[in-house]
């Protein structure tokens, strides 16, 4: 299991296929189930204006509930990435973890 230290709270990420545990995995979860049902003012809360874009040119409106979360790796201090896939594609999500596990908004920071 890999580490990120966030200041006063450690978060720690999961490999593949078990669950995130700490506030990162939980933010990106409220992020996805907000495109699930394509509330776009609620996803705006979690990701940045383009990534919500990205996210519904994908979709093309909101996702449903195929998507699940197949990943989520801490590649850097500063860098998360969380994917999910479904028979539609895949998607791949960065992740400011200071930012996510503060709850701040829009700390997801691309999605590819």
């Amino acid at each position: 299991m890999d580490t990120y230290q966030s200041g006063w709270r450690k978060v720690y990420v999961a490999e593949e296929g078990r669950p995130i545990i700490g506030r990162v995995g939980t933010y990106v979860e409220k992020l996805v189930a907000a495109w699930r049902v394509g509330d776009k003012a609620a996803a705006g809360r979690y990701a940045t204006p383009e990534v919500v874009a990205s996210l519904w040119r994908t979709s093309g409106g909101p996702a449903g509930s195929s998507w699940t979360r197949l990943s989520s790796r801490a590649w850097t201090y500063n860098g998360v990435t969380v994917t999910y896939t479904s028979p539609k594609g895949t998607v791949v999500f960065s992740v400011a973890p200071n930012l996510a596990a503060a709850d701040k908004p829009q700390a997801v920071t691309a999605v590819r």
